[in-house]
């Protein structure tokens, strides 16, 4: 059927003192919401929820107490991406992190690029034209890409950058790293 995609959602918990892993699974979904910009979220969130529900049905004690969704979160064309919608879902603290520059509140993705390439600070902050401090940029180490944070749901925003600039290994986030890895692997074994 054209108007229905295969998705596999993934979910891998990390230890927060060692960053190893301690629990990952998937969930092979069909999505029947149509392709809409800037809507990405109504298609996407639910796989997610429900991978990370049937996670903490199976094993309570893994239940997170943070997410950390590689998505946007308040960095987003409408003020509330990916990770909004699966922290509010969820009830659990959340932050997005994305590569994918968003347009909002008269940002400028060349301006915000080279302040994070040539500022010494750790971040630069995503503050918009009406003033709102929508998330912070910063520069991956090993690839030089930016990276951009924001707060899907009940954090502070300095703390959603803290937390993240804390676990940055090597080229994104460990969370973020380990979950799209095991992604990978996870659509070797998806049948279509």
């Amino acid at each position: 059927d054209n108007n229905q995609d295969t998705a596999v959602a993934s979910l891998v918990i990390l230890d927060w003192t060692t960053l190893a892993v301690v629990h990952n699974s998937y969930l092979q979904a069909t999505i029947k919401v149509p392709l809409i910009p800037g809507f990405e979220a109504h298609r996407e969130a639910g796989p997610i929820v429900e991978v990370i529900k049937q996670a903490i049905a199976n094993c309570p004690h893994f239940t997170p107490q943070l997410l950390m969704v590689y998505g946007p979160g308040k960095f987003h064309s409408r003020g509330f991406g990916l990770a909004c919608h699966v922290g509010v879902c969820l009830r659990i603290a959340t932050i997005g992190v994305t590569d994918l520059w968003q347009d909002v509140d008269g940002l400028k993705f060349g301006f915000i690029s080279e302040e994070v390439k040539h500022e010494e600070a750790d971040a630069v902050a995503l503050r918009g034209s009406s003033g709102t401090l929508w998330g912070f940029a910063f520069e991956l180490e090993a690839t030089k890409q930016v990276a951009y944070v924001s707060v899907g749901h009940n954090l502070e925003v300095y703390t959603a950058i803290e937390i993240v600039k804390t676990c940055c290994n090597l080229d994104m986030p460990e969370p973020i790293r380990k979950v799209l890895e095991f992604s990978e692997t996870a659509l070797d074994t998806v049948k279509p």
